[in-house]
This record gives structure tokens, sequence and C-alpha cells, in this order.
């Protein structure tokens, strides 16, 4: 019998094999190991800092459970000084019998910050209450697409025992508007007929929705002497918007546009550069020995936009909103400069 030589190359190349595949394996598990330490580490690490964390979802929905905010737990320490001043002005006030009370919230979009003065307090809304009815219109539009473009006819003048002190600019009796006209007259304009003449068609269970979605309490809704928000509570309607997280993109940033066409120009941008944009909705409620008037709104200032909320109570309206332009200002400023 022949036999044939092979040669030493070949031999040795199953071993040779084996070898690189044991070191690849071996390697790639010590990758593995490696890189899910440092995963893991990091994990960790996320975890702790989420202590300070609080995430606000979305519970209507059986698989998924949609983020609609996250923000810090704790105001943050970098905005004592702005708070200290914030409470100098409203405390100002108070002396001089200007102010009964004043609540502020803050809010910066990039880094999740916030501060509040006054928390306890809460307000009556009043017109702060159309950013609710927007969103509930946008959210009928998005099961039947035509709302929007819809035909509502104006039929009598309502009144509702509010008195309205602002406006400038109101619909007219027997004309015919879309849907989307009213709602323009009611955000830019604050026009109480347009409200109602919305409200008379809204869905009712989509408005309480709105609210219970968001984590408010409806209670006392129906009443509005007894309705009461504070500062920070009614700024979820704004953080919403500005993350495009309860409405979609599109629905976001029409009702953001909407409410940049505000003309109420006595309050939150009465003192700030002409040019700055701000999405903003102001709120007048009391009596007329007690006003409140607050004011809500998305300061776009160039990288870093920033949210407020500043409510107030006091005997004179004009005296009001002075002291919410002098709050927005004094934000502004150390918004715009970094704190």
């Amino acid at each position: 019998m022949i036999t044939k030589k092979v040669p030493l190359l070949y031999a040795l190349f199953p071993m040779l094999l084996g070898g690189i595949i044991a070191f690849f394996i071996l390697e790639n598990n010590y990758y593995s190991i490696r890189h899910n330490t440092t995963l893991n580490k990091d994990i960790l690490n996320d975890n702790d800092a989420s202590k300070d964390l609080k995430t606000v979802r979305l519970n209507n929905f059986r698989y998924t459970k949609p983020i609609l905010y996250v923000e810090k737990n704790t105001e943050s320490a970098k905005y004592s000084s702005l708070k200290s001043g914030i409470n100098s002005i409203v405390e100002k006030y108070k002396t001089d019998g200007s102010l009964n009370s004043a609540s502020v919230y803050i809010r910066d979009f990039n880094n999740g910050e916030w501060m509040e003065l006054n928390p306890q307090e809460s307000y009556q809304p009043g017109s702060l209450l159309k950013v609710p009815i927007l969103i509930t219109y946008l959210k009928m539009n998005e099961k039947d697409p035509n709302t929007l473009d819809s035909y509502v006819i104006s039929k009598k003048t309502y009144y509702g025992g509010v008195k309205q002190n602002i406006l400038t600019k109101s619909i007219k009796v027997g004309q015919r508007y879309k849907v989307k006209e009213l709602l323009h007259y009611m955000i830019a304009n604050s026009d109480n007929n347009a409200t109602y003449l919305l409200s008379e068609y809204m869905d009712a269970n989509i408005y309480k929705k709105v609210y219970t979605d968001l984590g408010l309490s409806i209670k006392d809704m129906d009443n509005r002497s007894l309705f009461h928000l504070s500062a920070k509570d009614y700024s979820v309607f704004f953080k919403v918007l500005f993350n495009a997280t309860y409405l979609d993109n599109k629905d976001s940033e029409y009702a953001a546009s909407l409410l940049s066409e505000c003309d109420f120009k006595d309050g939150l941008i009465k003192e700030l550069p002409k040019d700055v944009t701000v999405a903003h909705k102001f709120g007048e409620a009391g009596t007329d020995d007690m006003h409140e008037l607050s004011e809500s709104g998305i300061v776009y200032v160039a990288d870093n936009p920033y949210l407020i909320t500043v409510m107030t109570k006091g005997r004179k309206l004009n005296s009001l909103s002075s002291i919410i332009s002098e709050i927005s200002k004094l934000v502004y400023n150390r918004m715009a400069g970094g704190i």
C-alpha cells in the first residue's frame, strides 16, 4: 500500500483554525463581559440619577406608556438667585398694596430644571382654560379630520356671568365661521363669544380626558369660582405642546403658532425685545374688588427656550399686568444671560 505524504502545513491547519476560532470566541466573550460590565455600570449611574427625575406618562394604552415629559423632582439650586429676585418684586408690591399674592413657575426646556415661587397658592385660571379647549378640538380633529374645517353659525351673544375686561376682537352674531377661525378668535383675541360657541359643540368627555391624561384634577370643573390651579399645574399644558408629546408634531406646531399670535401685549411680552417670539395666553378672573390676572407662555430665546407662568391677585388689573411684565423682564434677562 502506497501512503501519500501530507504537507506539514495541511496537517497543522485544523489545529491552527481551531486555535484562531477559540481565540476569537474568547476575545469576543471578553469584550462582551467587559462591554456588559461597563453598560451595567452606566445603567447603575443612570438609575442613581433617575432618583431625582419625574417621568409623566400616558396610561390609557394597553401595551405602551408614552412619555409626556420628564423633569427633576426638586427645583434647581442654580435658580436660587433668580427666585430671590422674583420674590423681591413680589414683596415690594405686596408692601405697597398693589399685590395680594403671586406665584411663579419657570422651566428650562433644555435641561428640565425648574423653580417655583409660592407653590401653595392656587388661582382661578379664567381664559387660560382656552388652551385646553384648543387641545380638545385638536384631539377631536384626530378622530374626525373634518372638524377644523366644519362651519358653525354664531346665533347669539354670550355672557355667562363673566365680565371680560381685556378683549380686542369678537365674532359677530349671524355670521358663519369655520372652527379653525373660532379657535383663532379664542386664542389670539381671547374672545369669550367664540369660546362659548366652541364649547357648545365640544366633546365634553375629551375635554375632561385632557385634564386627567395630564394628571390634573377635574374636581369643581363645572364651577368656575371653585376651580383653581397652581402655576406649576397649569404649566403642564405648555410643556406637552412644546414637547409635542400629547398632540402630534403638526397639531402641536399649529397650537403654538396660534398662541404666538395672542394680542395681549401688557403682560409677559411688554418689556421683552420685539424680535423675541412668545407663545402665550393670559387669563383674568376674580371680582371688581379682587382681580386675578395670570399668564403663561413659552419664550423662544435663541437656543434656550423656557416656560414661564405668573399668577397674581390684587386690587387693580393694570397693576397686575405691570407686575407680570416686571417679573418676565427679570426672568428673560437672567435666562438669556445663562442665569
